[in-house]
């Protein structure tokens, strides 16, 4: 049984981890319009070179900080500061000098990497200097885990969220001003990775676990890989979808396709912070409900969660879609329109995954079939990459964006028919009709009252407010709404302190 305390702090954490996504999210997009102001084939090499290390980086460490996050914790509960201390050193010592080999490999190959498969020389210096960050990546990542594993999430938040993403911002900021344009935005980007690695092994030195204590650490090396190695295959499977379609891209067309498609991804990656803030608030619960054998319950929170995900997200995907030239032109610049019909084909993947399918995905952790989320990673990262090869080349970014939405989709549909199959739970339901049909007439009226005017941010604000307000009064008088989601938010009061009896009973009155 849980108890209040452990309820209390899954409950801070949520609360912690949702305030560092959301500013995560923000800074993260500051970056990318900052770089984009370079032009779109600086920002597009740029893009493949992140792309190129940030794979290769995953094999040197090995899921070994997922490995260091588990046996912490264990040892911890068992008091054992020996074995805490022979895990994390264990982890160091195996990945430290895999990423130096990794790292001269990359050196070594760069010019071949760059001509012979992007066809770029200033590829070359993008790849060399974006190299020096794989050491600092691996311990940080290393370090990070064992401050997790301490449940000090705050400093997790703050360093990698926060800080790293800060970093970025403004050392890119300084040194595209002072003209260093591609360079300068590339030395940010591993200044940011070093400032992580300092952090992280201050605040784990001095504000958790001193690791240069004098115990005598007991190694579990053997353990510790074989929990760890077959983790870093889901993990690196989540990257190659991620970075699929900018490799592909850039090989196959060129890095000005690849900046102007760089500004419809992470654009439409917004579509992930409303379901990432509840999954990680409900996740918790629905372990807890899980573990206790209340099926019931767990399926209404199922069922509500999914319901809350598809609703609030909806709105986001009709925003997207009427203003897809408007937003790209906005934060971007005039040229980046060209990917506007980019960015609408990927909200259909990312609606279908983070909307539809997003609380069955996590459904099958909760009930441990994490194998299946492994092979669900493997076939959807099969399908990106063979419809790439087959799309891009004859509609370029479009093409990219088709190969995304639908290898999305098939991940998502997978992961329903496979907690269906589990727990007979269906994240659908009929009123998900009223919601569509609420978003279409809000988007019908929306976009003919937007057509005469030149959009900017002031009447960008404005009629997206007017469509969010449309939206909610017919979601209202429509009763799309149900006793269960009145429960949710006296369980969001529960586990946040945050007043919602206003909200509550203006919503019982249209039940």
């Amino acid at each position: 049984m849980v108890d209040n305390k452990e309820i209390k702090t899954v409950a801070k954490g949520a609360g912690i981890v949702f305030i560092g996504l959301f500013l995560s999210k923000i800074l993260g997009y500051l970056y990318r319009m900052i770089i984009a102001r370079i032009g779109p084939e600086e920002y597009g090499l740029l893009s493949i070179g992140i792309a190129i290390v940030s794979i290769i980086s995953f094999f040197p460490l090995m899921g070994l900080d997922l490995g260091v996050l588990r046996y912490v914790a264990f040892y911890k509960g068992k008091n054992n500061e020996s074995k805490i201390k022979g895990t994390i050193f264990s982890a160091v010592k195996i990945s430290l000098p895999l990423s130096l080999i990794f790292s001269a490999i990359i050196l070594i190959f760069s010019e071949t990497i760059a001509i012979n498969i992007f066809h770029d020389k200033e590829l070359i210096n993008v790849i060399r200097t974006l190299t020096f960050f794989i050491p600092f990546l691996a311990l940080s990542n290393i370090f990070l885990s064992t401050i997790k594993s301490f449940q000090k999430i705050k400093y997790l938040v703050f360093t990698k969220n926060i800080m790293e993403n800060l970093t970025k911002v403004v050392i890119t900021a300084i040194l595209i001003f002072l003209g260093k344009g591609l360079f300068g935005a590339t030395i940010a980007y591993v200044i940011a990775i070093f400032t992580t690695f300092i952090l992280s092994l201050y605040l784990l030195r001095y504000k958790t676990y001193n690791i240069f204590n004098k115990i005598k650490p007991k190694y579990s090396t053997k353990e510790l890989i074989k929990y760890s190695w077959p983790l870093m295959f889901s993990l690196l499977l989540a990257q190659v979808i991620t970075w699929t379609d900018v490799l592909m891209l850039g090989s196959l067309k060129n890095a000005f396709e690849v900046g102007i498609y760089n500004a419809a991804l992470p654009t439409v990656a917004l579509m992930n912070v409303i379901p990432g803030a509840l999954i990680v608030l409900f996740v918790p619960l629905m372990t807890e409900l899980y573990a206790k054998n209340k099926k019931d319950n767990l399926e209404s929170l199922f069922k509500t969660i999914s319901k809350w995900i598809f609703f609030s997200n909806i709105i986001v995907f009709f925003l997207m879609n009427i203003f897809a030239k408007d937003i790209l032109k906005i934060l971007f610049g005039q040229v980046y329109i060209k990917g506007a019909f980019a960015l609408v084909i990927l909200t259909l993947g990312y609606f279908m995954y983070y909307n539809l399918f997003v609380a069955s995905v996590h459904m099958l952790e909760v009930i441990k079939k994490t194998k299946y989320v492994m092979f669900n990673s493997l076939i959807a990262a099969i399908v990106n990459i063979t419809l790439n090869y087959i799309f891009i080349p004859k509609y370029g970014m479009l093409g990219g964006a088709i190969a995304t939405s639908i290898s999305m989709g098939i991940y998502g549909l997978l992961s329903a028919i496979e907690t269906f199959i589990f727990t007979k739970l269906v994240p659908i339901k009929l009123n998900y009709i009223k919601a569509i049909s609420s978003g279409f007439i809000a988007s019908f009226i929306v976009y003919y009252l937007k057509k005469p005017y030149d959009i900017k941010i002031p009447e960008l604000i404005i009629f997206s407010i007017i469509f969010l307000v449309i939206y909610l009064f017919l979601i209202l008088i429509m009763k799309s709404l149900e006793k269960e989601d009145v429960e949710i938010l006296k369980a969001v009061e529960r586990r946040t302190n945050i007043k919602l009896e206003f909200v509550r009973n203006f919503i019982k009155r249209f039940i």
